[in-house]
């Protein structure tokens, strides 16, 4: 456990400052020596981050994924399922491409039939293959189509590294979930139809034999939006919006019957994770009732006191988004709300690929409070959450 002294308490207390002057109007520039001090708190969307005059929006949550290089979508005409001709992506409406189920497919093949684990099995010593193609084993035994291969766990550098496991997997996993989230649509799909060797087709008379997949969201200019931060910042765990907070946090009812935040996550009756059933008991605590439709796309909860928000549809809630974002930019960096967060780092190369969000239950509440103002709750909120400082 690390042991504060003194000094490191009145740095924490004059980044609070610094965010309390921000969050009453002040302009964040004016508040540090330059743009480049790791001074002030993290806010919570990613905004004003980087303080170099007309980039207080690079890096934060919902703004388009930036192009390195110009928009380009296939067009392979190579595809047909069910009345569903068109395979341009750069039009709108359904697609067909059996492409993604083929790519996926072929990395996770680990038998005979995939020529890349053949090609790793040889390499590993483990088997040989002649002129025409044949696998055999150390035995001079064929090994027949289909047979799963048992290919050395060693990592790229040749075995210098440790070899992966199941872990790695799941970080990526997690550390993926806060770099991007792209907005789903829900009318357009990309319809995959399976192959005849796909572990899913089934020979059943109707057997659909086909999966499909949400086409991302563009704007007016062709543009992929991407809802949280690229930073790596612990969005995944503490959000990328104040909304989204509100459902994460823990609260009780005062003696007047009022909800007031303890300070503390929402935490499960086991001692875990909150589920999806206990984030809408506590929602309808602050008189919101939630509906199983917003478990991936949760309603605004407002800048004031928390309204009643009963079930709306996506496209409704993606409009207040952009409206309170066009708000947000009209009445500058007074609106902003700060946070105690990781240490700021530039923005990693976004990918405007789709993945599926991780689900609220999945997500943590942030352990500060937002700045209030007051220094005495500022005190009390010390500790709640790791510090965090702002650089470029």
């Amino acid at each position: 456990m690390a042991t504060l002294i003194r000094s490191d308490l009145e740095f924490i207390l004059q980044q609070i400052l610094i965010a309390e002057a921000q969050a009453a109007g002040a302009d964040p520039a004016s508040l540090v020596p330059n743009a480049f001090a790791p001074f002030g708190l993290r806010t919570v969307d990613g905004s004003y981050n980087n303080l170099m005059p007309g980039q207080s929006e690079f890096g934060a949550a919902d703004n388009p994924f930036p192009q390195l290089v110009p928009q380009t979508y296939s067009n392979e005409q190579d595809d047909a399922f069910a009345g569903i001709t068109n395979t341009d992506y750069g039009s709108a409406g359904n697609v067909v491409d059996a492409d993604p189920r083929l790519i996926s497919n072929l990395v996770a093949d680990m038998t005979s039939n995939n020529p890349a684990a053949v090609s790793a099995f040889v390499a590993a010593g483990l088997g040989t293959l002649d002129a025409a193609g044949v696998l055999y084993d150390l035995q001079g035994v064929v090994i027949p189509p289909g047979t799963l291969l048992e290919i050395p766990n060693t990592s790229p550098d040749e075995g210098l590294s440790a070899p992966f496991n199941s872990w790695f997997t799941f970080f990526g996993q997690f550390f993926d979930h806060g770099l991007d989230l792209v907005n789903k649509n829900s009318t357009e799909m990309i319809f995959m139809p399976l192959q005849p060797d796909d572990p899913l087709f089934s020979t059943a008379p109707g057997a659909p034999n086909f999966m499909i997949l949400s086409r991302a969201t563009r704007d007016a200019n062709g543009d992929q939006t991407n809802q949280t931060t690229p930073f790596v910042d612990q969005n995944q765990t503490y959000t990328s919006h104040p909304s989204h907070q509100v459902f994460l946090r823990e609260y009780v009812l005062d003696a007047n019957g009022r909800p007031v935040a303890t300070g503390s996550l929402l935490d499960g009756t086991d001692g875990g994770l909150a589920n999806w059933a206990q984030v809408k008991a506590q929602a309808l605590m602050l008189g919101i009732q939630l509906d199983d439709a917003d478990v991936l796309d949760l309603p605004p909860a407002g800048d004031g006191p928390v309204r009643q928000v009963h079930s709306r549809s996506r496209d409704r809630l993606r409009a207040d988004r952009a409206a309170r974002r066009r708000r947000r930019r009209a009445a500058g960096p007074g609106r902003q709300r700060a946070r105690l967060g990781h240490a700021r780092r530039a923005p990693r190369r976004q990918r405007g690929r789709s993945h599926r969000p991780c689900l609220p239950e999945r997500h943590r509440a942030c352990r500060g409070a937002r700045v209030r103002g007051r220094r005495a709750g500022a005190r009390q909120r010390l500790g709640r959450r790791p510090l965090g400082t702002r650089h470029l």
